[in-house]
């Protein structure tokens, strides 16, 4: 969770006491250990732009169906513009990307165009949102 009992002016107590509130209310769907990619060995970090032929539903199901079965594609977004798809994708090396573009994403019926973008370095890299003012407000 982004914000912790050192974000709010009371104290510990205040985050245990939202805590349960906030999970219920789904606002908190679950925590995660950030794991430190390079280190786990994932060297090549990549944005892969996705066309698709003809934006049929078949087409569409089959392709977030194959996509969500890939555990290399860490984030796929629904886009507006020239793209339909923006995938983030971590890979051991040029290999796997290869593979990775050749064996499994363009088999995919209905994928017409991909375009792929290496990472040179991360910026910045955050799960957290800017909540913490509003929580405060929410007393």
């Amino acid at each position: 969770m982004a914000v912790s009992a050192t974000s709010t002016s009371r104290g510990g107590s205040i985050s245990r006491r939202r805590r349960p509130r906030l999970e219920r209310t789904g606002l908190v769907r679950g925590y995660v250990a950030i794991v430190d990619r390079e280190l786990a060995g994932f060297d090549l970090l990549c944005f892969v732009s996705v066309s698709m032929q003809l934006h049929r539903v078949e087409h569409i199901d089959r392709f977030r169906a194959a996509i969500r079965e890939m555990p290399e594609v860490l984030e796929c977004h629904h886009l507006t513009g020239e793209y339909d798809y923006l995938l983030k994708v971590a890979l051991h090396n040029r290999r796997d990307l290869e593979r990775f573009a050749v064996e499994k994403l363009t088999p995919i019926p209905g994928v017409a165009r991909i375009h792929t973008s290496l990472v040179l370095s991360e910026v910045k890299a955050s799960t957290a949102l800017p909540i913490a003012r509003q929580l405060g407000a929410t007393r």
